[in-house]
Formats: C-alpha cells, structure tokens, sequence
C-alpha cells in the first residue's frame, strides 16, 4: 500500500514537473519500480531520464540544454584547459549515453548533482596521471582530495567564502577557539581537555559540534542567500565534513 502510494506521488510529481511532456504511465511505473528510493521531489529529473532512454528526442534536447551544457564550467574546476574540458565531456557523454549509465540514476538527489559528481569524477580519474608526474601544488590540494566541492567554492566564489566566515562568527568563542585549536594548531583533544580542565570527552564533543554547526551554518546561509534548492546544498555537507580543516586553512 505504501509503495503504491509512492508510486502515485511520483507520477503526480512527474506530470507537474514536465506538463509538456506524454509518456507510457505503465511504462513507467516499471521504470519507477526499479528506483526504491526515488522521492517525489526528483521525479521530474526521472521522468526525463525515462524518456531519453526510450528515445524521446525532447528529453535529449531537455537534458542537453538543462544539465549537459553545463559540463565545461563544471569541469573547469579541475582544469580550464580547453582541450581537457572537451575530451572530459565526451568521455562522460560517452559512458552516460553509449555506456547508457544515465539509467543508474535513481531520484535520490536532484539529477543536476548526480551528473556533477559523475563529471568531477570523470575529470579527477583523466586529471591524475599528470599529476602524479607534476610537482605537487599546494594550492590545488583542495581539488585532488574532492573537486566537487572546489566546484561549489569556484562556482559561489565570495558566496561561499562569506557564507563560511559568518559561520565560524556566529560560534560561541569558546567553541571557535576549541576549533582552531584542534584544526588549526593540531592540538589534540586530550590536551584541550588539560587546557579547559575538562574530560576529553567534553572536549571531543566541543570540537564536534562546533564543526558541525560551522557546515550546518554554511549550508543554511547559502540556500538563504542564493535561493538555492536545500537538496542541492545538502551535498556539501558530507563533503564540507570531510574538508572541513581544508576550508579552515584557506578562510579562518
């Protein structure tokens, strides 16, 4: 009965989402049948990706317009060469289309985010030969460890930079202090324990929820500040969580 209802929802959402457009109802319930997780709010995103692989040339033209031309400036956050950029999007056209990976999506998360980390990652595994043969550059540490969030950072510039020092501001001093100690200075958090006279378990849970309310915070400010989707945002945090002391060496 619930995944009945489920499957309604999806349909309904679908229909809202692309009025233009005429598909098979059973057709796709299949297609649906096959995505568990898939939520509501993405089944626009699914209905397109349905379409294209039963050839319907609106929805190629649909995803070309709306996700696939925003390839190069989504790769150009690994590298701005022009030749690098275009081998990087047909090598993902190709696994996308020829490969016909686009139906491994599975409308848990917006399609515009699946087909980014797909991208980054595609320019990550082409990028890395030459870089292990490059000296290593410390200001572009950030984009061998995780593009995806270099993209967020080159993509929301100042945006983002503003958005992550209001972050650390609004923490308490003693929890921005913990903060920088422990990601800053590597103080450890038995030492912090000894310097606040504290068990190193309070210490341990000072440390983390400063650094999760500096992501939270993060997160909350951008979708407040640039009307973006909270589901989009909320990619940031698992990466934000595990690039945090990244992030604090460039902006604290």
């Amino acid at each position: 009965m619930a995944r009945a209802l489920t499957t309604q929802a999806l349909l309904v959402a679908a229909r809202a989402a692309w009025p233009e457009l005429t598909f098979d109802e059973a057709a796709f319930v299949e297609f649906l049948a096959q995505r568990r997780g898939a939520v509501p709010v993405h089944a626009g995103d699914l209905l397109l990706v349905f379409l294209w692989s039963v050839g319907d040339e609106r929805a190629q033209r649909h995803l070309e317009s709306q996700y696939l031309s925003q390839l190069p400036f989504i790769i150009s956050a690994v590298d701005r060469t022009p030749e690098f950029i275009a081998d990087v999007v047909q090598e993902v056209k190709a696994k996308l289309y020829a490969e016909r990976r686009l139906l491994q999506y599975a409308g848990r998360g917006p399609l515009g985010g699946w087909l980014r980390r797909a991208a980054l990652n595609t320019a990550s595994v082409l990028k890395r030969p030459e870089r292990r043969q490059a000296p290593a550059d410390p200001s572009t540490d950030e984009l061998v460890v995780d593009p995806e969030l270099a993209f967020f950072k080159q993509r929301y510039g100042p945006h983002f930079r503003q958005a992550f020092v209001d972050a650390l501001a609004a923490l308490t001093p003693r929890e921005r202090t913990v903060l920088r100690l422990n990601s800053l200075s590597n103080v450890s958090i038995d030492e912090l324990g000894a310097m606040y006279s504290v068990h190193r378990a309070t210490a341990a849970r000072w440390v983390q929820r400063a650094r999760e309310q500096v992501v939270e915070r993060t997160r909350d400010l951008l979708v407040e500040r640039l009307s973006l989707e909270p589901a989009e945002v909320g990619e940031l945090l698992a990466m934000m969580r595990s690039q945090l002391d990244v992030s604090l060496r460039q902006f604290a």
